[in-house]
């Protein structure tokens, strides 16, 4: 009995020991006060040591307890860029605290930064009634009070490595300062193409000023591990470049919605982020979900009325959707497109439809409205007429099984289309649509 009283009290005291004893201070970092200086001198930009956060920030882990890191995992990526402003973007193991921050300035010879911008987190789909939360936190810092139509730098800081790159904003609302984007589509499947057509986006001149997809980015939508294999191919032109993507039918699988819209941020005009537009410059986008029926009822009651609205303020008018209005490929041709979105497009003013879904390159010219797939993003390629539509043939113009992106230069009321071949160093086509009001 008394060696049993001595075990317990020898085993009490180890444990008071190992503890650090209840009156031990504690020189853990303290992750509720993360030492980031806010007030960034304009020549130095803050680069913290070490940002960590203990797994629980209420309890004192002690000196010998060690804290986990904050990953970042996704991003930085930028979102919803106007002449004032952008967002930026990122996806961290754990919630880093006030520490996170965007530094930016405008980019120049030597890099100076204008003034710091928190990063606000919140868990992913915490609350989630259908999809399984990834269990991870995204962060977004709105840079606001930019000028239009510049460049600049910036870092974000959420771990130990700042990540800089560079933006532009968006031209004045109807200026004709010129612009640049590039346009693609179906990257699913097959990584080693998918990574080819963005390393040639990336090498490319001029850098795009944003980035439209037409859907299709990953093979399974619900697949966490798929999602994270496209942001990290995707990565290098993502942090330079505002994306727009529309919704393919690939992301449309079991809860892939869920995680697309949680990704993503965009607007929300119809109280989900699948059907929206945006300007820029003196070009309007209309972004339209083709997994559901837009040839009538709500969503093409707005989008008649954004085509309107556009039209009567003197916009060059995209459409961006997923399935394609004319294909000759193996999925054919969107229903009731031909009969019902096309009229409308030729009464608005249209000057090209963007989609994908087939993946190849197409490009059709019916009634003054130009008409491209653009597939070639990385998915498994499909053969041209295969699918061929006698009526049709005469809208043809040009259709290759090649993985392509296309990028565009608007300069005023003139856009010129450059369709280039990842599989081969050629452009395919060259596109110039003058809109320029004859005297």
């Amino acid at each position: 009995m008394q060696r049993l009283a001595f075990l317990i009290a020898l085993t009490l005291s180890i444990l008071v020991v190992a503890c650090g004893g209840s009156g031990s201070s504690d020189t853990g970092t303290d992750p509720g006060s993360l030492d980031v200086p806010m007030d960034v001198s304009p020549d130095v930009p803050v680069t913290p040591d070490v940002i960590e956060v203990a797994t629980d920030p209420g309890t004192d882990t002690g000196p010998d307890v060690p804290l986990m890191p904050t990953v970042l995992r996704k991003g930085p990526y930028l979102q919803l860029v106007t002449d004032t402003s952008v967002e930026v973007l990122v996806e961290v193991s754990l919630d880093p605290g006030a520490g996170a921050l965007v530094q930016v300035g405008p980019a120049g010879g030597a890099t100076t930064i204008d003034h710091t911008v928190p990063m606000a987190f919140a868990e992913i789909l915490k609350d989630s009634q259908n999809a399984p939360a990834p269990g991870t936190f995204q962060g977004i810092a709105s840079l606001t009070g930019l000028a239009a139509a510049t460049t600049y730098h910036y870092c974000v800081v959420v771990d130990a490595t700042p990540r800089c790159d560079t933006f532009r904003t968006a031209p004045a609302a109807l200026s004709t300062t010129p612009f640049t984007f590039v346009a693609y589509g179906d990257t699913r499947t097959d990584d080693v193409a998918h990574q080819k057509v963005i390393d040639h986006i990336v090498a490319g001149t001029p850098r795009p000023d944003f980035a439209i997809q037409t859907g299709d980015l990953d093979e399974f939508g619900a697949d966490l591990d798929l999602w994270q294999t496209f942001f990290t191919i995707e990565s290098k032109m993502l942090s330079f470049t505002p994306y727009f993507p529309v919704v393919g039918n690939h992301e449309d699988i079991l809860y892939g919605l869920d995680y697309y819209q949680a990704w993503f941020d965009l607007p929300k005009p119809l109280g989900d982020e699948l059907n929206y537009s945006f300007v820029h410059g003196n070009a309007a986008f209309v972004c339209l979900d083709t997994q559901v029926d837009v040839t009538t009822g709500p969503i093409f009651d707005w989008m008649t009325g954004e085509l309107k609205k556009f039209q009567d303020a003197g916009y060059l008018i995209f459409v961006v959707t997923h399935e394609p209005v004319y294909s000759f490929a193996l999925h054919g041709e969107y229903a009731g497109g031909v009969e019902k979105l096309a009229p409308e497009y030729e009464k608005y003013g249209v000057v090209a439809v963007l989609s994908g879904h087939n993946h190849l390159y197409e490009h059709f010219l019916a009634n003054g409205i130009h008409y491209f797939t653009l597939g070639g993003g990385g998915a498994p390629l499909y053969d041209a007429d295969s699918n061929v539509i006698d009526a049709q043939k005469q809208y043809e113009v040009k259709a290759l099984s090649v993985h392509h992106h296309m990028m565009a230069e608007v300069a005023a009321r003139k856009v010129t289309l450059t369709v280039q071949n990842d599989d081969a160093p050629e452009v395919i086509e060259t596109i110039v649509i003058d809109r320029t009001p004859t005297p």
